[in-house]
């Protein structure tokens, strides 16, 4: 307890106690809760309270937004009324790719714009128009100049070599000349100033009639030679070429005639009117090497193993292997790894006691399973594949083939099928009249797709297994495209 005349000496309770309210000229007492209030600052070392703090931040916060709304209002278009159109009494600003619009200059000083400079440069070229080209005498041309047709203004322009850029972007040329009316005019000229006679003429393409400037072009040089070479080979031979690669052509040279087709003579038409088709479609196949055998009573494929000709590689024949260990049944081995994926289906021939299968799967390189028994052994030589023609092109064949037979006895029964994509088309057969060699021969003609395929069977009732005797004059088949 303050003695009371202290208080009083002191200046009154306020200034012993203190006061929590910011009360002037008194102690700073706080509150029950530890807090005490204090007057609004004035200087930078007074004690700060929180309103004047608060109020602080808000005025800052305010005055940068209002700063960056302003900053934000003067860069980003438009500013102030600003556009990329040709707006009277405004601002420019330039549009996403960096361009902007402009009023057509009216003085030199002023910003121009594509469109007022292309309409100067067609009005630049158009004060040299010609409206009849016998007029143009005198023009100021000189070696090289050219004459070009403004279809939208349907005249004559004048334009020198130097500017045929210029020319090219803002002309539309002429691709027609037969109205042009000039003296003289033909199939094959061109119109050219000349310096030495002063005027434009019209010429047929020669060396000579080339202007020097024109000249220099390396295309035209070229066509210049080729025209050269071309109208030179006309005093001894004709000849129709293949642009693109100068390999395929007709010529007529020597009272013949002959084609090649992509660098290979396929057509001869001789000096007696002999006509050769030297690459037609066609085959020539047959037996060689050792006889085949055939088991009685079945239709067995003729094993062809021979090519004798085959012009377009339409034509495929049978391999030979040897049958190695576990080779039984229906399962063949051959341990030299002769077979692929591809096989499967390709007949198989038991070369050394006849029967004839085909593959059913394969394996891998060295075995295979077979669709039937026929009786191979390790040791037994066997023979596989296609044995046929295939066509690379529609058309009209004539097929010939023969299936002879090394002994038969008298009486019996041989036939030779023609067939086309597994079905029998032709077939010729024959009695045998005596024990002896003996053979069925069939011709036949055949419109064949381009893919289709030719397989020659042969049928014997022997009554046993024989073999086909070899040879191109007795076991073969030949095919020719006839058309």
């Amino acid at each position: 307890m303050v003695p009371h005349h202290l208080t009083h000496e002191l200046g009154g309770a306020d200034q012993v106690m203190g006061t929590v309210p910011a009360t002037p000229l008194a102690l700073v007492h706080r509150d029950a809760a530890g807090r005490s209030q204090i007057a609004n600052p004035t200087i930078a070392t007074e004690i700060d309270n929180m309103g004047s703090r608060d109020a602080a931040i808000l005025i800052e916060t305010l005055a940068r937004a209002l700063a960056d709304a302003m900053h934000a209002a003067i860069t980003t278009p438009p500013i102030h009324g600003s556009s990329v159109a040709a707006a009277i009494n405004t601002l420019i600003h330039r549009d996403a790719a960096g361009r902007a619009q402009i009023v057509d200059p009216a003085v030199a000083a002023d910003i121009d714009n594509l469109g007022a400079r292309n309409a100067a440069i067609a009005a630049a070229i158009a004060a040299t128009v010609l409206d009849d080209l016998a007029d143009v005498i005198d023009t100021a041309a000189v070696e090289g100049d050219m004459l070009y047709f403004d279809q939208v203004s349907g005249t004559w322009m004048v334009g020198a070599r130097a500017n045929l850029a210029e020319l090219f972007a803002n002309l539309t040329i002429l691709n027609d000349l037969a109205d042009v009316t000039i003296a003289g005019l033909a199939d094959g000229h061109f119109l050219s100033y000349s310096g030495g006679l002063g005027h434009w003429q019209n010429r047929l393409l020669a060396d000579t009639d080339i202007p020097a400037a024109i000249a220099r072009d390396a295309e035209v040089v070229a066509a210049i030679v080729a025209h050269a070479a071309l109208t030179g080979a006309h005093h001894d031979r004709s000849k129709i070429v293949d642009p693109t690669d100068q390999d395929t052509l007709v010529e007529a040279e020597e009272d013949q005639v002959t084609m090649d087709v992509a660098g290979v003579e396929a057509f001869k038409l001789s000096s007696v009117g002999i006509l050769s088709v030297l690459k037609q479609s066609g085959c020539g196949l047959y037996r060689n090497v050792s006889d085949a055998k055939v088991k009685t009573g079945t239709n067995t494929r003729v094993p062809f193993n021979t090519e004798l000709f085959d012009h377009q590689n339409e034509a495929t024949i049978v391999s030979q292997g040897t049958a190695t260990a576990g080779t039984t049944g229906t399962d063949l081995y051959d341990s030299s790894n002769p077979f692929v994926e591809g096989d499967v289906g390709k007949p198989v021939w038991n070369h050394t006691d006849g029967g004839c299968t085909t593959i059913a799967t394969y394996e891998n390189a060295g075995y295979v399973t077979l669709t039937a028994d026929i009786d191979l052994d390790s040791g037994d030589t066997y023979e596989y594949g296609h044995p046929r023609f295939t066509a690379t092109e529609d058309g009209t064949y004539v097929i010939g083939t023969q299936a002879t037979y090394a002994s038969v006895s008298d009486g019996k029964r041989l036939i030779t099928y023609i067939k086309k994509n597994g079905v029998h088309i032709a077939s010729g057969q024959e009695i045998t009249g005596a024990a002896s060699c003996a053979g069925a021969a069939t011709l036949g003609t055949v419109q064949m797709d381009a893919n289709d395929y030719i397989d020659i069977d042969t049928y014997h009732n022997e009554g046993g297994t024989e073999g086909l005797r070899n040879g191109p004059q007795w076991t073969y088949m030949q095919i020719g495209k006839s058309a």
